[in-house]
C-alpha cells in the first residue's frame, strides 16, 4: 500500500551541490504521487553576505509557502 498524502521535501545544502539527497527523492517520489508533492530547495553561502541574505530570505518564503499549503489542506 502507498500513502499518496501531501508530501513536502525541504532541501538545504551547500551552494554549488547537485543531485542532493532531497532531488533525488523528489525525482524518484514525483511520478508516484502524482502532483501531491511539493519540493523547497534552497542553497546558501553564509562566507558570502549577498548569499547569506538571499538564504534567510528563501527561507522566510518557504515557509510562509509551505504554512499557506497546510492551511489548504486543513
Amino acid at each position: 500500500m502507498i500513502n499518496v498524502e501531501r508530501l513536502a521535501i525541504i532541501s538545504i545544502h551547500l551552494q554549488g551541490m547537485r543531485d542532493t539527497p532531497g532531488r533525488v527523492s523528489f525525482e524518484i517520489l514525483q511520478p508516484w504521487l502524482h502532483g501531491n508533492l511539493v519540493f523547497f530547495d534552497i542553497e546558501f553561502n553564509l562566507l558570502d553576505e549577498v548569499t547569506s541574505a538571499g538564504f534567510w530570505d528563501a527561507t522566510e518564503t518557504m515557509l510562509g509557502d509551505l504554512e499557506s499549503e497546510l492551511k489548504e489542506y486543513v
